[in-house]
């Protein structure tokens, strides 16, 4: 995963990176440099929520109880805006990234059970900060094809 995401690197900062400024949530996948990863464990992810649109409440899984999986933190984005940081960790179990993920799941309002596809990288390979980053895009597309404002 590490080498895909090194093969893109050229196309990222003459495309996608230039948008930065302008876009409502930022999405990054990497190894957390305070944890000395190696480069075949979990990716990480940092989310950046900025305030230009409603967001999902999340306050039901940002307790201690989850903290292992995810936190937010208030940060300064390189331009010295202010954005929301949600950082889902790679490392933690499982079990807390499902839950987090059904949580999350529950407040899109879509009858249906959590997909097992949800976070799969590849057949039989699974990621929770990708799941987590999947329902928090998904929330906001389903939210502005409804034409609605978020929701608690």
């Amino acid at each position: 995963m590490i080498a895909d995401l090194e093969r893109r690197e050229p196309d990222s900062v003459a495309y996608i990176r230039p948008q930065r400024a302008f876009a409502d949530i930022v999405v990054s996948f990497g190894p957390i440099a305070e944890r000395q990863q190696m480069a075949d464990d979990p990716l990480s992810a940092t989310v950046l929520l900025r305030p230009t649109i409603p967001h999902p409440n999340m306050s039901s899984v940002l307790t201690d109880d989850h903290r292992q999986a995810v936190h937010l933190k208030l940060l300064r984005d390189r331009d010295g805006k202010p954005v929301d940081a949600l950082h889902i960790h790679g490392y933690a179990p499982k079990s807390i990234s499902d839950e987090i993920a059904s949580e999350v799941w529950s407040r899109l309002g879509v009858p249906e059970p959590v997909p097992p596809s949800l976070g799969q990288i590849e057949p039989g390979i699974h990621s929770g900060p990708l799941a987590i980053t999947q329902l928090i895009l998904l929330y906001h597309l389903l939210i502005a094809r409804r034409g609605e404002e978020a929701v608690s």
